[in-house]
């Protein structure tokens, strides 16, 4: 990012003012709910700590995942930590059950969402299909932080393959009038079906328009070019199979590892344990703990300061409701091996 760039271009680019008033709004929300009196600064601190280690987009509703790019981007890297066992365990799963487990962690979360991410992976028709937690886990990324920038350019290819297949006029000067003939272009050797979609070059200049055009994430017109570039006409489930694949692309967003890494350091016999929080608070009835005295936020894997009711570690299931989640009994199933597996060793750590 340029280092002339105005004051308020930086806050706006960086969503600066988004994360201030959520931040603002849970410190009332939880003012108004705790009798103890809350540590503002302590607060504010937590906050924005979760907020740089991109902890803070568990238990959120979809609105708030959404609002930002970078909410998306660490969204997807925390669904990664809590259930890569599942992938590395070689689990195949159907997309519904994908969407259990995304519930899991945003209760409001769109199906639509998950449906767009199968057609990524899977032809249209094969929504039923399982599939494995890697090709999931980038389709899932793509579709979730590029959503805008691939519906433009999913318009953009319907256009240039409409414009292919429609009647050319064809005008025939004649000694007293001019004559419009509409020339229908048949397919040749010229002439492009719906199967081997459109020029590859033509294409990737109408998508680098929609940088001009647009404000929203979109990947580099490097990474374009070079996907492009490998053919010289592409379809668009090949240009979206391309784009999840792409370890540029991954790399630009910047949270989940490379696919060759994606399992580096995980456990297979068991998932990730969100441990609750302690908000500060100026004077408490109750001394807290050694554990809860070294942070105010997650200590672990992930940190959500919204869940400051949860004074003396209680049990997610009594989080705030704005927060809590309502999982699946599908989502139930597949982690319970996994979770029994982590209860038994932390007993015997014990």
């Amino acid at each position: 990012m340029a280092r002339g760039l105005l004051a308020d271009d930086y806050l706006a680019y960086h969503n600066i003012l988004t994360y201030i008033e959520d931040a603002t709004a849970q410190l009332l929300r939880y003012r108004a709910d705790i009798q103890a009196k809350i540590d503002v600064n302590k607060f504010f601190a937590s906050y924005f700590t979760c907020l740089k280690e991109g902890k803070h987009a568990i238990f959120r509703e979809f609105e708030f995942i959404n609002s930002t790019p970078y909410n998306r981007a660490c969204f997807v890297d925390t669904f990664h930590k809590c259930f890569a066992a599942l992938g590395k365990k070689g689990d195949l799963l159907a997309i519904r059950d994908y969407y259990a487990l995304v519930s899991v962690l945003c209760s409001d979360f769109p199906y639509e969402m998950l449906q767009k991410t199968a057609k990524i992976v899977l032809i249209d028709d094969a929504h039923d299909c399982l599939i494995s937690f890697t090709d999931f886990l980038y389709s899932f990324q793509l579709q979730l932080y590029y959503q805008e920038f691939l519906e433009a350019s999913s318009n953009t290819y319907q256009s240039l393959l409409t414009e292919s297949h429609s009647p050319r006029d064809i005008v025939v000067p004649t000694d007293h009038t001019t004559q419009v003939h509409k020339e229908k272009q048949l397919p040749s050797n010229s002439t492009l079906t719906a199967a081997e979609g459109v020029d590859s070059m033509k294409f990737y200049k109408s998508l680098s328009q929609l940088i001009d055009k647009y404000r929203f994430s979109i990947p580099s017109l490097a990474t374009l070019k070079e996907i492009l570039s490998a053919s010289p006409t592409t379809t668009f489930y090949g240009f979206l199979v391309a784009l999840s694949k792409s370890e540029a692309i991954n790399s630009g967003i910047g949270r989940l590892p490379a696919s060759t890494n994606i399992f580096d350091g995980v456990e297979s016999s068991s998932l990730l344990k969100v441990q609750s929080v302690t908000i500060p608070t100026k004077q408490t009835e109750e001394k807290p703990s050694e554990g809860d005295h070294k942070s105010s936020v997650i200590q672990e894997n992930l940190k959500k300061p919204t869940q400051s009711q949860q004074t003396k570690s209680e049990s997610m299931k009594t989080a705030p409701k704005v927060f809590t989640k309502k999982s699946t009994e599908r989502a139930r199933q597949i982690s319970t091996e996994s979770s029994s597996d982590a209860d038994s060793s932390e007993s015997d750590s014990t």
